[in-house]
């Protein structure tokens, strides 16, 4: 029973000081919500995945099942696409968001998911922070698009520990 009882405690103590803001984080987690207006919007990621830090998948960077987003079979300008800058010849990488079908077949794992332009499954690459991108919706003029990006921020951009808690400071 005492057992119990100092476990409880313990939690308790754990949770009140996170509530005060007295725990400080080397690393935190982000979001930032923007509502898209242009057929043609460039972004350059703020952050990195989360929990390690590493290259964000593209599947993740803007969820295909985001509302607003026109799904097609290729890379057209009726779907909404991603043109990726590049350091290689090319310059650019175009992805387009799958509507599932490959040929005349509905494939409900491409449903949704970003595919890169001249292939045929979802693409598994991946962005580090400070990939710069455009994001493209031929119908965000007449029917804006809310992105939620999420991530890791990484340490250099907040400079420090940050004190987590209702009254959260930079160092």
């Amino acid at each position: 029973m005492k057992k119990l009882i100092l476990v409880v405690l313990s939690i308790g103590a754990f949770a009140g000081s996170v509530v005060a803001g007295n725990m400080v984080a080397d690393n935190i987690a982000g979001y930032e919500m923007v509502t898209v207006t242009n057929t043609h919007t460039q972004f350059t990621l703020k952050y990195s995945s989360l929990c390690n830090g590493a290259p964000m998948p593209i599947q993740r960077v803007i969820p295909g099942t985001q509302p607003g987003l026109n799904s097609g079979a290729n890379a057209n300008p009726e779907h909404t696409d991603l043109i990726i800058l590049t350091d290689d010849t090319s310059c650019r990488a175009i992805y387009y968001l799958s509507n599932g079908m490959l040929g005349d077949q509905f494939v409900p794992t491409m449903s949704n998911t970003w595919v890169k332009d001249g292939e045929f499954l979802p693409s598994t690459d991946t962005f580090t922070n400070g990939t710069s991108f455009w994001f493209i919706s031929q119908t965000a003029t007449n029917k804006p698009v809310t992105l939620t990006f999420t991530g890791q921020v990484d340490a250099e951009v907040h400079k420090g520990p940050v004190r987590i808690g209702p009254k959260a400071w930079r160092q």
